[in-house]
């Protein structure tokens, strides 16, 4: 009981507006305390549900309307005379419901109505309101935090605010959402409701054994269930303040109690290498958040590993202390001359917050690329990411099309950097546990959401292997898997180009054709970063003369022919001459068949025994061609 109270207090205190709470749970017959005790600390510091809930003496499904008094009339319903009517979408509690003259009693953000967006500048009376006259046109009534209104009419899966009564045994809801914080900030703004002003007040929680605020005990003469028994010191007519709380539980259910360490996730460092990581578990509630806190044992902070960040503002490297956080959705760089040595990221599984963008002009102009991770420990394709763009929550298309940010996110795999885009044939990417990942922005303002598709079932993730690892579609699309093997009938198709050297590897490279392709630069074809550190080895199509890039394409597709025909040109750099390169090419088994792959360097046909070709460079750039010929 006691680790589930501490991690709650954290949860509140952190503030951290999160979506993706809801997780199936691994718990059959039996109510997670944490999730449950979180929603009645929510009441003893004052919240109120969201939702109808029991007390308006209402069955399911109609508690889930939004919060309210039932007015002055006698309304449709019984108990409670309250005027409930879904509107157009069938939902109880989102934004089209027809409420008659019930008095709305939640606070809604005045400029979309979504309690899974907040306004992060000002959270006070000029942003937020009770008044359904402050809606946003179109809107009837506010809209509530239930998981129904937040995955149909919100785009939002595995969500509810944890002030939404009801707990089911299949599932945990253990960190907060956007309502749930943005209710609490209203209420720091004070009593003249309005931020920045001399009334406004902190909000810190602290565990004690005793001479509580606030106690938290079994007893099941005072309920069912679990309540929040609260008193309230009248200031007056208007506001009241918590004079006393005690939180109570029935000893009548099967309750699990949460650990310090659910979530357990092993970077396993390379010696002499930079890489990639974001924290997949949440850091900060059971355990530490601190760069002291993660490092295994024996690793001496400056001397043996070191940890970068990077601020898209300045575009500059930060090294990082000891003392520094290592927070939810960062990406960090970390490097050690230390042999075997892992980071320990341990603690509470992850919400998803809203990563904050640095952008900055256009892409022709160029955008700002910004260091981020992915928060979860589980696979999310990177074609479900969301952009929060004020009061909109647009998907990743439609903000690729709005110009907003780039459709690639870049990952350094300690050799080079892979591309990964939302739909081009072999080069589609998923968001993996312990992924950091580099992301272009062009529209200032704007954040980065995962949404939770969700574990089949929560599990503490495995070991991270961050370096040599290809993280190319680990979750490809059935039309990559397919052009992976074989020409299609529109005569689509490509084959992926991999060169290794030592511990050096670079599989993010294909080639091809596609029917939506174009002989010219076209959005299928995808520059590739130059390297961050030495030593490296890349593959890349070079293309100078399309005036784009010095350093050269991840990927070169032609449009597509009635029998596949065409040249590519390639070449292996490297940050010196290696000796013993091998390359590899695996495709559909007729263009192999067909193809004529050269050493440019030495003028000679290349056969690919068992599929690859090891070479020495000799200079720090080797270049190769293939050629299909139409027969």
């Amino acid at each position: 009981m006691e680790q589930s109270i501490r991690n709650i207090i954290a949860v509140y205190n952190d503030l951290l507006p999160t979506t993706g709470n809801l997780r199936p749970s691994q718990l059959p017959g039996q109510v997670d305390f944490e999730s449950v005790a979180l929603h009645e600390l929510g009441h003893c510091i004052g919240k109120a549900h969201v939702n109808l809930a029991s007390e308006s003496g209402l069955g399911e499904p109609d508690r889930n309307y939004t919060k309210s008094t039932d007015g002055v009339n006698d309304g449709t319903t019984t108990p409670g005379n309250f005027d409930l009517n879904t509107g157009v979408d069938g939902t109880r509690g989102s934004r089209d419901d027809i409420r008659g003259d019930d008095n709305n009693l939640f606070w809604f953000r005045n400029l979309n109505n979504n309690p899974f967006t907040m306004d992060y500048s000002t959270i006070d009376s000029t942003t937020y309101s009770r008044d359904l006259s402050n809606l946003p046109a179109g809107d009837s009534y506010a809209a509530n935090g239930d998981w129904d209104v937040a995955d149909s009419e919100l785009a939002t899966p595995n969500t509810e605010a944890v002030m939404q009564q009801g707990s089911f045994f299949t599932e945990t809801q253990r960190t907060l959402t956007h309502d749930g914080v943005a209710t609490l900030r209203y209420a720091m703004s004070g009593a003249d409701e309005i931020e920045g002003t001399a009334d406004d007040y902190t909000f810190q929680l602290n565990f004690a054994t005793s001479g509580c605020d606030i106690n938290m005990s079994f007893d099941d003469g005072q309920t069912g269930f679990a309540v929040c028994q609260t008193s309230a010191a009248v200031n007056n007519d208007v506001y009241a303040r918590i004079a006393s709380a005690n939180a109570y539980f029935n000893t009548g259910y099967n309750w699990h109690f949460n650990t310090a360490t659910p979530c357990t996730e092993t970077v396993n460092l390379v010696q002499n290498q930079w890489l990639m990581f974001s924290p997949a578990c949440y850091l900060g509630i059971s355990t530490g958040n601190t760069v002291a806190d993660i490092l295994g044992a024996g690793l001496d902070y400056g001397v043996d590993v070191v940890i970068l960040e990077y601020d898209a503002v300045s575009e500059a490297y930060v090294q990082l202390v000891e003392s520094s956080e290592i927070v939810t959705g960062g990406g960090y760089f970390v490097y050690t001359n230390e042999a075997g040595r892992t980071l320990d990221i341990d603690g509470q599984f992850n919400g998803s917050p809203d990563m904050p963008l640095t952008g900055a002009g256009t892409p022709m102009s160029g955008g700002r690329f910004n260091l981020i991770g992915h928060p979860y420990d589980f696979d999310v394709p990177w074609s479900e990411v969301q952009i929060v763009d004020g009061a909109n929550v647009e998907a990743l298309a439609a903000a690729v099309s709005d110009e907003d940010i780039s459709r690639t996110y870049y990952v350094w795999n300690g050799s080079s950097y892979d591309p990964f885009v939302d739909t081009t044939p072999g080069m589609v990417g998923t968001l993996t546990p312990g992924m950091g990942i580099w992301v272009e922005a062009y529209k200032p303002g704007i954040r980065l959401r995962v949404p939770s598709t969700g574990p089949a079932s929560p599990s503490p993730t495995g070991p991270s292997s961050l370096a040599g690892e290809s993280r190319i579609e680990t979750v490809a699309s059935a039309r990559s898997k397919k052009l992976a093997q074989k020409v299609d009938g529109e005569g689509s198709w490509f084959v992926r180009v991999i060169a290794e050297s030592g511990a050096l590897r670079d599989a993010g490279n294909v080639f091809g054709q596609l029917v939506e392709s174009s002989d010219g630069p076209d959005i299928h074809d995808i520059k590739e970063l130059e390297p961050f550190s030495n030593p490296h080895l890349s593959v890349v199509f070079p293309h100078e003369e399309w005036g784009e890039t010095t350093w050269g394409y991840a990927s070169d597709y032609h449009a597509a022919t009635r029998k596949p025909s065409g040249e590519w040109v390639f070449a292996v750099r490297g940050s010196e001459p290696f000796a013993e390169v091998t390359l590899k090419l695996e495709g559909p088994a007729e263009i192999l068949k067909k193809g004529n792959l050269r050493d440019l360097e030495s003028g000679k046909q290349v056969k690919l025994a068992d599929g690859s070709y090891t070479f020495d460079m000799a200079s720090d750039v080797h270049y190769f061609s293939f050629r299909l010929r139409r027969k």
